[in-house]
């Protein structure tokens, strides 16, 4: 028994990411990079929550009102798929691929943008198809970068 709890206290120390087992993944979720990922995920997630549910009713500036109730879900959502794919990234065989540069993160929320926009409408339908949108999944994509290059700027310190 002694033994059993000395291995998962030699797990807990040591993060072996190359293995692919059950509670080791779980133990890598929580290292550096993929926690601040996670920390983001959250942070986006609160915020659409409090978008949905209270900002868009209680916000009465014609301007911020309009970009709560159209535009902002779509600026989180940026955020969102950039952060998401990294971490599905992080726990592949393709971590050099993850997106760390803004023209990647553009890229990458333009063509999902583009899916979302003009593909998912014939789907489901109530979407709209809207190039503010665009606009705004893309600048939630740069923004994503711009919080990590803030996190490593403020690590590195």
């Amino acid at each position: 028994m002694q033994g059993k709890r000395g291995d998962l206290n030699g797990i807990l120390r040591h993060c072996w990411c190359d293995y692919r087992g059950g509670f080791d993944s779980v133990i890598c979720l929580m290292s550096k990079v993929k926690e601040k990922n996670g920390i983001i995920i959250a942070c986006v997630l609160l915020l659409y929550a409090l978008n949905r549910f209270a900002l868009k009713e209680v916000v009465s500036i014609p301007i911020l009102s309009y970009l709560l109730k159209c535009h902002f879900n779509d600026y989180l959502g940026g955020i969102f798929i950039i952060a998401y794919i990294n971490i599905i990234l992080q726990h592949s065989r393709y971590k050099q691929y993850r997106i760390h540069t803004l023209l990647q993160a553009i890229v990458v929320t333009l063509l999902c943008s583009i899916v979302w926009e003009f593909v998912a409408p014939y789907f489901f339908h109530y979407g709209t198809s809207d190039l503010w949108d665009i606009a705004a999944y893309m600048i939630g994509g740069s923004t994503y970068i711009w919080i990590q290059q803030l996190l490593a700027r403020r690590t590195a310190v």
